[in-house]
């Protein structure tokens, strides 16, 4: 039982289910006490002869006896809320002080005769608080033991009827102060004292408690606050469209990013400045190239010095007729020649070809 206060134990046997000798708990409204062996008639013969053998009986018989002394330091309220009954006791010793660290147990007897254990722990200095349920109504006993040494504090707890069971009385006080309220431009009213079921066959027809000659209620309230705070608002919101320039280029990078975070994506880095530049400026030489190759005409030169000039020495006669010693100059490295134009060898194709047939610029021989 939680209850219980073992007392004193025997060393054998070992297990302590069967080793109490003497346990108090308090049981009912009282207390009580087991001594699991004899006065020393029989098992226990030895311990008759110990000195405190008359004083062990006569406190134990006392201390289960009903206390016929005051409760001491100790202070006990309660509180009905909720269907649940708070008890706070407040202990002081002595010397006004107060006093911690106490075992304390309580019991609360039902209206129906039933027994609940309380809970009693310390919340604050000197105080200790438990709490049992208290749905029925009547009256609950509640009995604390304070501790060892301490005789059992007793009080018991009234718990009424529901709310809605109580017999309320007329405030006449209230009526009367309420009939003496003249309102403007209407009688006083009248304060029935014996009732209203009781004085409907007194009252004459201008009495009527339930008259219509009140004024009507009518209360007027100015809206212009609330039109300056809408015209302020509607003019705050026109200069905000005209004169603030919102972007929403913003939310581009923060929703990638956003994306990148839900599907787990590493976001690659960003290529260097340098290779940008160089990209661009080859793409712009590109550009520069094709204009100028769009902007060439495909004409052939005119005149002796160009066509004895520019005339391709690819014929075997040619090279058979044409062909000489080579002199040590002519092992010299040849000079680099420079770049010739889209258009020069476009020419020097043409010419190619009429050779190949038999003929020159001014046809077939």
């Amino acid at each position: 039982m939680p209850l219980v206060e073992v007392i004193l134990r025997s060393p054998l046997p070992v297990t302590e289910k069967n080793s109490t000798v003497l346990a108090t708990w308090t049981y009912g409204a009282g207390k009580s006490a087991a001594l699991t062996t004899d006065a020393g008639q029989r098992w226990a013969s030895q311990w008759t002869s110990w000195e405190n053998y008359d004083k062990f009986f006569s406190q134990l018989v006392r201390w289960s006896m009903r206390p016929t002394d005051d409760t001491g330091n100790f202070s006990v309220a309660t509180n009905t809320r909720d269907n649940s009954t708070q008890v706070i006791v407040t202990a002081l010793d002595q010397n006004e002080e107060f006093l911690n660290d106490q075992l304390m147990t309580g019991t609360v007897v039902a209206p129906d005769m039933s027994s609940v254990p309380i809970r009693i722990e310390q919340t604050a200095p000197g105080r200790y608080t438990g709490e049992f349920p208290s749905e029925m109504a009547g009256s609950y006993l509640v009995v604390i033991n304070p501790g060892a040494g301490q005789a059992p504090i007793r009080t018991g707890v009234n718990v009424g009827y529901s709310a809605e069971y109580r017999d309320h009385q007329t405030n006449m006080a209230l009526l009367r102060s309420l009939a003496e309220l003249a309102p403007e431009d209407a009688p006083q009213g009248v304060l029935l004292e014996g009732g209203l079921d009781s004085s409907l066959a007194d009252l004459e027809f201008d009495d009527n408690p339930f008259r219509r000659d009140l004024p009507p209620a009518i209360a007027n309230q100015s809206i212009w606050p609330w039109l300056m705070v809408l015209g302020s608002c509607i003019f705050l919101g026109d200069v905000f469209v005209r004169r603030v320039q919102v972007s929403f280029l913003w939310m581009v990078p923060l929703l990638a990013r956003s994306r990148d975070y839900v599907m787990h994506r590493q976001r690659s880095a960003p290529a260097p400045e340098t290779m940008s530049r160089l990209r661009s400026k080859k793409q712009e030489i590109g550009q520069q190239i094709e204009r100028q190759r769009s902007a060439a005409r495909f004409e052939a030169p005119t005149g002796p010095e160009s066509t004895s000039g520019s005339t391709l020495d690819t014929g075997p006669a040619r090279r058979s007729a044409g062909s000489v010693p080579k002199t040590p100059a002519d092992n010299a490295p040849p000079e680099t020649a420079p770049e010739e134009s889209y258009t020069e060898r476009l020419l020097k194709a043409k010419r190619q070809v009429w050779e190949d047939r038999g003929g020159g610029p001014e046809g077939p021989k």
